[in-house]
């Protein structure tokens, strides 16, 4: 009898109820019966080992196929002949016309010697710097190889991952390339050599192979750079030094600044540390050598740096730096370096300083440090420089030093004045001296001349910001200054936008501050020029000046090729508008002034329109440190220092003339004269005569009385003062009397050619506040015009 399998029943055939246990069988076995007629389909966990199964064999024969591949690729790879590029590589540097040679950096300063005249101490510290399984390893790093591998796969081509075989193998056999392809490529040549060559062999050749900086290649080379000595008379310190630089030489050489020697004594430590770990030297001998890096002595520069070129050639590796050259590709990679220099303006700075400096002994370059930067309006290219003593005999360049600036900062005051509102007509304070609240007392500003109270020149209560600035009068720019609404703030905006680099506490400082301003704030007397400032810097904020307000970067790369002539660099030409064209008009007129009857006549023997600004400033002796004239035509502005010593020793009473009126003038006058000989004459954009809404009430322009003369009185004791600034008068400018008892008999109308002609008020003397309200201590430096 056949039932329904899924009818419960009783053994005599009727119905009963179904319990759960029957229920459950009955089902499964159901189930069983129609799976047997169709396939059931798969669960998640059955697709997931499916899929594992294929990716492991596939896995497994990519593995197969990669390791058979590596196989066949060691088989059929030999090692090649070393390099051509090994033999040398010399690196040229042009003028701008990308002809005429300025310079070279050498590629291949090498002097090979054999392991036994290298000594055991520098043995281990290379080892221990850059490889210490060097003498068990079996010559690649596989774990570094997949490190590198995925670094570069993420973006970070400079990840390396190389023992001491693979860099030799690099150095000698491949490419500075890095890709997938060169890293296997290296591998399987590591492994070759080292089945070639002993690991002392190998260890020799990247000694007497790898770039330790200073265009030293190998020990030999590198011994003599660092320590003026044979690498066979290295001193466990010296070994360590150098074992420690090979790893980064730009970024570890002690005489790059502060900053290198702190990384180079970490770097030291760290290879003394790994000397001691593997039994080289004990524990204690490491701690003793640690405490100090060895002395670095003077190395003389090689002749070729001899002159001028070598302050040009470290503006070139500088700049190169910047850009993103390495001291390998500096030195050793056959680049062509096309500069902004030409001959013609290198040669005006040159003989310019030599014709118009004093005579004698005691102002040789040694002594007395000339600066001179030259800049193309428009395109920021540094065309000249004269940095001062040859370089073989001091490589401070103070073209990119620089020094305290004084009064030839006040143009840029003027800029942020008429970008403000104010006009070249408005009046500010003349007399002296002028303090910085309405008391009388506190911080204060003073003129030149002593005046009859000792505290400087008076020219008058209302004088223009025209004659301020034609015969440098402190007191009007520091009136000037609190007239504006944030006035040191809008001043030094000014500047930076023109080209003058702020100041960067943080900063590598040292004699280089090309990228820096020590001292640079908005501080109350900021106009008066108390920050110290490369003369490339002020000849570029200048130049924009001149190059209607729009302001270029400074540069003197132009373009870089590699040996075979493909393009690696370009500087792209830009400019950014810093202050409105007609604020630049007339600030030139207002310098153009300074040159046609202010303390800036000397330049009227350039016989062509010029415009330009005088300025001295003085140390915390109160003693005369700097002398500045800068100035421009339309095609080229110059900047002028004089200094002494480290910069801050006295001119005044040492040089026979010491305002920035008299040699640096003349010296400016020279040199642009030399540079701009057979160029067209070109004039100046007629000025704008701003006339906007100024911020400050009190500054109604009129015409000023006569010009002081001088009041000849012994010098004063010294009083606490604001750094106040010295007007560079010319010689036959006649000096102010005492303030006069009288009223002077009545004025003729005085012509200004801005303001028309008008007749004065009686000149009555402004009164001013009595000395004894100054406090008695020592006043801080005083920058003078």
């Amino acid at each position: 009898m056949f039932t329904d399998p899924a009818e419960p029943t009783t053994v005599s055939g009727k119905r009963r109820a179904a319990g759960p246990a029957q229920t459950s069988t009955t089902a499964k076995k159901g189930a069983t019966a129609e799976g047997s007629g169709a396939k059931r389909p798969r669960t998640r966990k059955q697709q997931v080992w499916r899929v594992a199964r294929w990716l492991l064999v596939v896995g497994l024969v990519g593995m197969l196929v990669a390791v058979g591949g590596f196989i066949y690729a060691y088989q059929t790879t030999d090692l090649p002949d070393p390099n051509d590029e090994f033999e040398t590589q010399t690196s040229f540097i042009y003028y701008s016309d990308g002809k005429t040679e300025v310079g070279s950096f050498a590629t291949q300063n090498r002097q090979s010697i054999p392991l036994d005249q290298m000594p055991q101490n520098l043995q281990d510290a290379v080892v221990a710097a850059e490889n210490r399984s060097f003498w068990t390893d079996n010559g690649i790093d596989p774990k570094g190889i997949v490190r590198a591998a995925f670094s570069n796969a993420q973006g970070n081509s400079t990840q390396g991952a190389s023992t001491i075989t693979q860099q030799y193998v690099k150095i000698l056999y491949l490419t500075q390339e890095r890709s997938y392809e060169r890293k296997l490529k290296e591998a399987i040549l590591s492994l070759k050599l080292q089945r070639e060559m002993s690991k002392s062999e190998i260890l020799e050749g990247y000694l007497n192979t790898i770039y330790f900086g200073r265009s030293a290649y190998g020990v030999q080379a590198a011994a003599e750079a660092y320590f003026g000595k044979d690498a066979k008379r290295l001193s466990l310190r010296e070994s360590a030094v150098l074992a420690s630089v090979l790893n980064n030489p730009s970024n570890f050489d002690p005489a790059n600044g502060k900053d290198s020697k702190k990384a180079l004594k970490e770097r030291y430590t760290y290879v003394l540390e790994g000397m001691a770990d593997a039994g080289n030297i004990s524990a204690e001998k490491a701690e003793k050598a640690g405490r100090k890096l060895p002395k670095f002595p003077e190395i003389a520069a090689e002749s070729r740096y001899g002159g001028q070129k070598g302050h040009m050639l470290a503006m070139v590796r500088s700049e190169l730096h910047d850009l993103g050259f390495d001291d390998q590709q500096i030195d050793g990679g056959g680049i062509r370096v096309t500069t902004t220099f030409t001959k013609k303006a290198m040669d005006a700075a040159a003989a310019g300083v030599r014709e118009q400096r004093p005579e004698g002994p005691e102002f040789s370059d040694k002594n007395l440090h000339v600066g001179v930067a030259s800049v193309e309006p428009g395109t920021g290219a540094i065309r000249g420089i004269y940095g001062g003593q040859d370089y073989l005999q001091s490589q401070i360049n103070w073209a990119v030093t620089g020094g305290m600036v004084g009064s030839t900062f006040k143009p840029f005051a003027v800029a942020a004045a008429l970008e403000e509102g104010f006009s070249l007509e408005d009046t500010f304070d003349g007399n002296s001296p002028f303090y910085y609240n309405e008391e009388g007392t506190g911080d204060r500003v003073r003129n030149e001349g002593y005046g009859s109270d000792g505290l400087g020149t008076d020219y008058g209560s209302a004088i223009s910001l025209l004659r301020g600035t034609e015969d440098s009068i402190n007191t009007v720019f520091a009136d000037l200054t609190v007239s504006m609404p944030d006035g040191p703030e809008k001043i030094l905006e000014t500047a930076v936008d023109l080209g003058i680099p702020n100041w960067n506490k943080n900063a590598r400082g040292g004699y280089n501050n090309l990228d820096n301003s020590p001292g640079l704030e908005p501080v109350s007397g900021i106009a008066l020029g108390s920050a110290t400032i490369a003369p490339v810097n002020m000849a570029n904020a200048y130049a924009s000046i001149a190059n209607g307000g729009r302001a270029a970067r400074p540069h003197v790369v132009q373009k870089v090729v590699d040996k075979d002539g493909e393009p690696l660099y370009t500087f792209k030409q830009s400019t950014k508008q810093a202050i409105d064209e007609d604020v630049a008009a007339d600030t030139s007129y207002a310098m153009q002034q300074v040159v046609q009857s202010g303390s800036g006549t000397a330049a009227l023997n350039l016989g062509r329109p010029a415009a330009g600004k005088t300025g001295t400033a003085t140390n915390a002796d109160d003693d005369v440190a700097s002398a500045w004239f800068v100035g421009y035509t339309p095609q080229l502005a110059t900047a002028v220092m004089y200094v002494r010593g480290k910069g801050q020793e006295k001119l005044d009473d040492w040089l026979p003339e010491y305002f920035g009126g008299s040699y640096p003038a003349r010296t400016w006058t020279d040199v642009m004269g030399r540079a701009l000989e057979g160029a067209e004459i070109e004039d100046f954009p007629e000025p704008a005569h701003l006339d906007g809404e100024a911020p400050d009430d009190g500054h109604d322009p009129y015409t000023p009385p006569p010009k002081p003369t001088k009041k000849p009185t012994k010098k004063p004791s010294k009083t606490p003062d604001e750094p106040s600034d010295t007007p560079d008068e010319p010689s036959d400018t006649p000096t102010p009397s005492d303030t006069p008892t009288t009223p002077p008999p009545a004025t003729p109308p005085t012509c200004d050619p801005l303001v028309g002609c008008q007749t004065p008020p009686p000149s009555t003397p402004t009164p001013t506040p009595p000395a004894a309200t100054a406090p008695a201590s020592t006043p801080p430096a005083a920058r003078r015009g």
